[in-house]
């Protein structure tokens, strides 16, 4: 069970503030997610087994070869791009106009 002060104690390091009126239920609701992953972590540990029932080439061929196919040139991507430099797309930092 998280207390209290945990809350209280990670709402500071990740700067939330949380008031008093909340407290009660943050502190309900991370208890809940504390216990939800304990739960992973046991079902973790079991051991189903399932890896004595995968056959050793059961993931041949699991992803496609890759294959060179025709594509754009550089130009043609960017022949409608108001703001491309030396053959890149040129994106301002937030909120400066190019």
């Amino acid at each position: 069970m998280v207390t209290k002060e945990e809350v209280l104690k990670i709402a500071k390091l990740a700067s939330l503030e949380i008031d008093e009126s909340e407290l009660e239920e943050a502190t309900a609701g991370m208890s809940e997610i504390i216990e939800f992953a304990n739960k992973i972590n046991e079902a973790a540990e079991f051991n189903f087994g399932a890896e004595a029932d995968v056959p050793d080439d059961a993931l041949v061929n699991a992803i496609r070869a890759d294959e060179v196919v025709e594509s754009f040139t550089n130009e043609e991507i960017l022949k409608n791009c108001k703001t491309a430099r030396d053959g890149f797309f040129y994106i301002a930092k937030s909120g400066r106009k190019i």
